[in-house]
C-alpha cells in the first residue's frame, strides 16, 4: 500500500509583507487500499434509529429502509446491533455476530415499530453507543481474528431533540470523547426538517460522517459510502500536527478540536478510507515581514496502517516565502473559504430565525456576503446565502424554505470530507 499524501496551497503564492491574516489549506488523502477476499476490517456497527413523532410523515420509513439495507452489505465477520427511542429507549437486536438469525431478527422486529413520543437523542445514542463500548474498550472479545475492527454508532434521525440532553455542546462532547475511546459516530439526517447544525457536528466530534437521506432513492448511494469506506480502511488513528514560525497565530476554520502542545498544533483525523480525503483550512495572523524572508512550517502525519496496525509518519518542511507582490489568489483556497463561511453563516441565521430574532440572522447574513473572497466563486457564495438564507423567512411556518436550505447547505463547513477526490 503506498503512503498518504498531504497537500498544501495558500491564498496566494507568496505571502505579503503587510501583517496580517492569511490563508493556508492543507488536504491529506489516504492511499489506495486494494481490498481482496476477507482482507478488509470486520465491522461493529450499532445502528440507532428515532422513532419519535417528528419522523412520521414518511421520516421514520426511509430509516427502516435504510437500516435494512446497510444490514445487507454486513456479513457474519462483522456485529451490529439496534436500538430504537422516542422518550423511551429499546434495544431491539444486542450486539452480535450478523448471521441470517440475527438479520431476519432485526427487520422483524424494526416491521414493528412506529413513530410515537418525544425524543430522547442523546440517550438513545449513547445506549447505541454503550452496545459497543466492552468491544471498543477490549472487554469482550468478538471474534478470532487479529485485525482490529471499526467500531461505529449509525444515527438515523432528524436531530430535533427536547427530552434528556439537549444542548449540543454537551452532546458533541460527548461524541468527542467516546470516539477517543475507539467509538466514532456517523449521523444520517433523514427527510428535509432535521438540525443540520446537531448532526454536522456530533459526526465531527465523533470522526464520523454527516450524510443526508431526502428520499428512498439515496438509501443505496448513502449506505454505500458510509459502509463502503469502513470496508476499505486505509489509516486509524490519524492526527496531523504542524509547528510555525515563532510570531505566528493560527485559528482552524473547520469546526474541529485541535490541541496545542510542545509548539505543536495536532488535529486528530481519526480514520481514513481508501482514497479519502480532509482538509484542514487555517487561518493565519502574520506579523510585517521583509521582501524576499523565507519561513518554514514543519508537517507530521501520524497514524496506524488499517491492516497491520503499524505506527507510521510522515514528515516535512514547507517554506512560505515573502514578497512584495504576493500572487495572484488561489482559486482552490478562496472556494474552500468561501463555503465555510457560508455555511457557518447559514447555520448561525437558521439558528437566529428559528429564534424569531430576525434581526440578528439578517445582520449575521450580511458580514458573511461581506467577508466573502471577491472571486467569481466568493461572489456567487455571497449571493446564493442572500437568496437562500432570506433572514425575514420563518423557517417552522415555511417547510418548503426550509428544504430548499438544507438541501442546498450540506456538510460545506466542519469536517470538509472530500469524496470528490476519489478517482
Amino acid at each position: 500500500m503506498s503512503t498518504p499524501t498531504i497537500r498544501i496551497r495558500h491564498q496566494s503564492r507568496f505571502r505579503p509583507v503587510e501583517a496580517g491574516t492569511f490563508h493556508v489549506l492543507l488536504r491529506v488523502s489516504a492511499p489506495q487500499v486494494v481490498t481482496t477476499d476477507r482482507q478488509r476490517p470486520p465491522l461493529d456497527v450499532s445502528f440507532v434509529v428515532d422513532r419519535s413523532g417528528s419522523m412520521s410523515g414518511g421520516a421514520f420509513e426511509l430509516a427502516r429502509q435504510g437500516v435494512e439495507h446497510a444490514l445487507r452489505l454486513l456479513d457474519e465477520h462483522d456485529t451490529a446491533s439496534v436500538v430504537v427511542y422516542d422518550d423511551r429507549i429499546d434495544t431491539l437486536l444486542s450486539q452480535r455476530a450478523l448471521d441470517r438469525t440475527a438479520h431476519d431478527k432485526a427487520v422483524r422486529r424494526l416491521l414493528r415499530v412506529g413513530p410515537r413520543g418525544s425524543t430522547d437523542l442523546a440517550g438513545g445514542w449513547l445506549t447505541g453507543c454503550d452496545q459497543l463500548a466492552p468491544i471498543a474498550d477490549g472487554r469482550q472479545v468478538v471474534r478470532a481474528e487479529e485485525m482490529r475492527s471499526v467500531v461505529r454508532t449509525l444515527l438515523l434521525t432528524d436531530g430535533l431533540a427536547n427530552v434528556g440532553m439537549t444542548d449540543p455542546d454537551e452532546i458533541a462532547t460527548h461524541a468527542g470523547e467516546l470516539a477517543a475511546r475507539g467509538i466514532s459516530t456517523s449521523t444520517f439526517g433523514v427527510g428535509t426538517r432535521y438540525d443540520e447544525d446537531l448532526l454536522a457536528r456530533m459526526a465531527d466530534a465523533g470522526r464520523g460522517h454527516f450524510h443526508h437521506i431526502a428520499d428512498a432513492t439515496m438509501i443505496p448511494t448513502v449506505f454505500a459510502g458510509e459502509l463502503g469506506e469502513m470496508l476499505e480502511l486505509a489509516m486509524r488513528d490519524a492526527t496531523l500536527a504542524i509547528r510555525l514560525p515563532d510570531g505566528w497565530q493560527a485559528s482552524l476554520m473547520n469546526d474541529l478540536p485541535f490541541e496545542r502542545a510542545d509548539g505543536w498544533l495536532r488535529m486528530p483525523l481519526g480514520e481514513l478510507a481508501s482514497r479519502e480525503s480532509r482538509s484542514l483550512l487555517w487561518e493565519l495572523t502574520l506579523p510585517e515581514s521583509v521582501d524576499g524572508r523565507r519561513d518554514e512550517i514543519d508537517v507530521r502525519l501520524e497514524w496506524r496502517d488499517a491492516r497491520t496496525d503499524e505506527a507510521q509518519v510522515e514528515s516535512f518542511v514547507h517554506t512560505i516565502e515573502t514578497h512584495q507582490i504576493p500572487g495572484m489568489l488561489d482559486r482552490e483556497v478562496q472556494d474552500e473559504l468561501a463555503g465555510f463561511i457560508g455555511a457557518r453563516a447559514r447555520a448561525e441565521a437558521v439558528r437566529f430565525n428559528k429564534q424569531g430574532r430576525y434581526d440578528l440572522a439578517s445582520e449575521v447574513v450580511r458580514h458573511a456576503a461581506m467577508a466573502m473572497p471577491r472571486t467569481e466563486a466568493g461572489q456567487a457564495a455571497a449571493r446564493e446565502l442572500m437568496e437562500d438564507v432570506a433572514p425575514s423567512v420563518n423557517y417552522a411556518a415555511n417547510p418548503a424554505d426550509l428544504k430548499r436550505h438544507y438541501n442546498r447547505s450540506r456538510m460545506v463547513q466542519r469536517s470538509r470530507k472530500d469524496y470528490t477526490e476519489k478517482q
